[in-house]
């Protein structure tokens, strides 16, 4: 039992280790990011923010009509009669 509560506790410890390295890699990363882009004005990123919510809007709207077209397309089964048919008989008989 002890065994068990030890390797617990020593994976526990290796997790904790692997998460505290990868919040500190992603600071690194936001960090280069920010030195990187020091160099736009605000302007230039509020214009980027922009088309990239356009370029979203315009993807909804695709997505949008490619629904409706397929909605559209499909059969209308009201006040249709189907005939189902089944060759094994337990499946028949739950039909």
């Amino acid at each position: 039992m002890a065994d068990l509560e030890n390797k617990i506790k020593e994976t526990a410890s290796q997790a904790a280790d692997a998460a505290k390295s990868a919040v500190e890699g992603v600071k690194e990363e936001a960090k280069a990011f920010a030195s990187d882009t020091k160099g736009y004005s605000a302007e230039a990123v509020d214009t980027v923010k922009a088309e990239g919510k356009e370029v979203v809007e315009e993807f909804k709207a695709a997505f949008k009509a490619k629904n409706e077209i397929l909605l559209a397309s499909k059969a209308d089964l009201k006040g249709r009669r189907i005939l189902l048919a089944e060759d094994v008989a337990i499946n028949a008989e739950i039909m």
